[in-house]
C-alpha cells in the first residue's frame, strides 16, 4: 500500500487569519523523498526534515481545507504547514545523502549513515517539485497545508 500527500495551498485576503484556498500541489505524487523531507514520513532516505513545518492545522486555515481534512476522517495522518517563504529560503544546493536502498526487494531500507548516495537537494527532489514551487509563487500562495493517507 502507497502513501499520498494531499496538499493545499491558501493565501491571505486581509486581516491577520482571514485566508483563502488557492489550489492543490503536487497532486499524483508519490515522492517518499519529498513525505520525508517535509514531515519525516516514509523517511526511508534518512533525510533531515526540513525546519520551519508545523504540525496540525494553523489558526485561520480557510474552510474549504479544513472541510476537506475532515472529510478523510481516519485515513488522514500527519497533517503539517508550512509557509512558502520558508521553501524559497532553502539552500537547494546543499549536500545531503539518501540512505534508502533496496535490500532482498525491498526498497524501503535505509542504511548506515556514510552508506547513501551523496547529492543536491535539487537532484533529490523531483524536477516537479520545482514547477510546483514556481506555481505556488504565481498564484501568491502564502502557505501550504498537507496531509498524508495510506
Amino acid at each position: 500500500m502507497g502513501c499520498d500527500i494531499h496538499c493545499y495551498g491558501e493565501k491571505k485576503i486581509g486581516g491577520d487569519y482571514a485566508r483563502e484556498y488557492v489550489g492543490q500541489f503536487f497532486t499524483d505524487i508519490c515522492s517518499y523523498g519529498l513525505f520525508g523531507w517535509l514531515a519525516d514520513v516514509r523517511n526511508y532516505s534518512g533525510i533531515v526534515p526540513l525546519k520551519g513545518v508545523y504540525e496540525g492545522l494553523p489558526v485561520g486555515a480557510c474552510d474549504r481545507i479544513k472541510r476537506e481534512y475532515k472529510s478523510w476522517e481516519y485515513d488522514a495522518h500527519n497533517l503539517h504547514y508550512v509557509k512558502v517563504d520558508t521553501l524559497l529560503k532553502v539552500d537547494y544546493e546543499q549536500i545531503i545523502e539518501d540512505r534508502r536502498v533496496t535490500r532482498n526487494g525491498n526498497g524501503g531500507c535505509t542504511c548506515e549513515p556514510g552508506e547513501g548516495r551523496f547529492l543536491t537537494l535539487r537532484e533529490f527532489l523531483f524536477e516537479g517539485y520545482f514547477e510546483e514551487l514556481d506555481r505556488m509563487q504565481q498564484l501568491d500562495v502564502e502557505r501550504i497545508i498537507f496531509w498524508f493517507d495510506n
